[in-house]
């Protein structure tokens, strides 16, 4: 699709009787202009035809948020804090949003990614991976002389996050101005993926405008957990950590029935479905309605090398479950192997990852 056959389907999206005149004057080109694009979309099958019938060529998942330059250095020995520790130290694209997408789409679901990067070497590292992932950064954001979002990551010698350090300032430029110059993309989405990293009027503007739409958050951090905390909380699905499941629900999680406790009043504060990762322990999961469910962690018996992106991992797991009907069981053991697919490779994302791999494993999982 070109460029200017995707801006005639935003249009079209948005206002599907709208006439050739009308996109042609909203475009400033010319009317027959607009005809031969729109025949090219209808035999590319994006469009069926009478009343610009959108095709489900166009299903997509939108990700609004932080896409950053992940700067890791993985310690080769115990760290012992206040001098310098060898190791060795890799830059990826990173960002909790662009990690959803990013696993989305290697798990065959189309994304397309609205987020803010700047005009530097780290901007152009996030954009490259990106593009080779698949992902649509047509709506990206390029901000001239900002700094992109960086991450620095410290993974112990166990592959465990010690310590993480972020500068998402340049999420400022997303917003609520951004959102709505982007309301078609994100209408047209079968499911949208946002974090708290943005700032919090426009994580609360997207809540309250596209809570029509199924909602899923990542809380990121205990920090960022504090966001979601004061939002709308008019929220599908959000993921938490046992850590970020305190903040957001005040009640201390250190075992399944501690999760229970906390999920029951999350959603109670709004969330629709809530899922709590245990780490090793597992994921446990209650819906508004007071269903209940647990899956304990997958564990192939290979070494852990980095849990930095379980997280992300699981968020994009279930969003990829949702959108494949899959019952309540079979999301949360879906989850834990895509999660355990990611803790054992030494990358955020494991670039490996696929739907039919992470059956695979949840199939050796069932036989153990």
């Amino acid at each position: 699709m070109t460029q200017r056959e995707k801006e005639i389907l935003d249009i079209i999206r948005e206002r599907p009787m709208v006439s050739q005149q009308e996109i042609a004057q909203a475009l400033h080109i010319a009317r027959p202009s607009v005809a031969v694009h729109i025949t090219n979309l209808m035999k590319k099958g994006y469009i069926r035809g009478k009343g610009y019938i959108l095709s489900d060529a166009e299903n997509y998942v939108v990700c609004i948020g932080a896409a950053n330059a992940d700067i890791t250095a993985y310690a080769a020995a115990p760290v012992r804090m206040g001098e310098s520790n060898p190791s060795r130290i890799g830059i990826t694209a990173g960002g909790v949003s662009r990690n959803i997408g990013e696993n989305l789409q290697r798990l065959g679901v189309p994304v397309k990614l609205l987020s803010c990067i700047g005009d530097d070497v780290y901007g152009e590292k996030i954009m490259t991976e990106c593009l080779a992932a698949g992902m649509d950064m047509t709506h990206v954001s390029a901000a001239p002389g900002k700094k992109s979002s960086t991450y620095i990551a410290l993974i112990d010698e166990m592959g465990e996050l010690l310590v993480g350090m972020s500068d998402m300032s340049i999420l400022k430029n997303l917003s609520i101005d951004y959102i709505k110059q982007k309301h078609s993309i994100i209408k047209g989405a079968q499911v949208i993926v946002t974090d708290p990293g943005l700032s919090e009027e426009a994580f609360d503007y997207i809540l309250n405008t596209y809570g029509d739409k199924p909602i899923f958050v990542d809380s990121v951090s205990t920090a960022y957990a504090q966001v979601v905390r004061r939002s709308s909380m008019n929220i599908f699905s959000i993921t938490a950590n046992r850590l970020e499941a305190q903040t957001l629900s005040g009640v201390q999680v250190s075992s399944k029935e501690d999760a229970a406790k906390a999920a029951e009043i999350i959603t109670g504060m709004g969330a629709e479905h809530v899922y709590i990762t245990l780490g090793r322990h597992g994921i446990f999961y209650r819906g508004r309605q007071g269903a209940t469910a647990y899956a304990p962690a997958t564990d192939s018996g290979a070494p852990v090398k980095n849990t930095n992106g379980a997280g992300t991992t699981v968020t994009a797991a279930l969003v990829y479950s949702y959108l494949n009907g899959f019952p309540l069981q079979k999301t949360l053991e879906f989850s834990m192997a895509a999660a355990h697919l990611t803790v054992c490779h030494e990358k955020t994302i494991n670039p490996n990852i696929c739907s039919q791999l992470v059956a695979e494993t949840m199939k050796k999982e069932r036989v153990k």
